[in-house]
């Protein structure tokens, strides 16, 4: 399994994430300390929405871009059956 997302925000620093943002306490989140590995989860979601809005500028288009240049190409096509079937049911 390939985990693009994770290598994306693997490349981010931290450090350039906004100011305020390092403000934020990662080890007290909604009144429960959190472990190493939820503090680590806080910062990859932060970079990753930050790589969204700030990079991308909030474009689904060009966010799979990235995860194309990130070596994602598998087709996610879906083929859906548009024909019509009439279901009754009994009672």
């Amino acid at each position: 399994m390939n985990l693009y997302l994770q290598n994306i925000v693997n490349s981010i620093p931290f450090e350039s994430l906004p100011a305020e943002w390092h403000e934020f306490d990662y080890v007290r989140f909604s009144r429960k300390n959190l472990f190493d590995y939820q503090q680590n989860a806080l910062k990859n979601a932060l970079k990753a929405l930050l790589k969204y809005y700030r990079d991308c500028g909030a474009c689904k288009q060009k966010f799979f871009e990235v995860y194309e240049n990130n070596g994602f190409s598998e087709n996610l096509d879906i083929t859906l059956n548009t024909s019509t079937q009439k279901i009754y049911y009994s009672t």
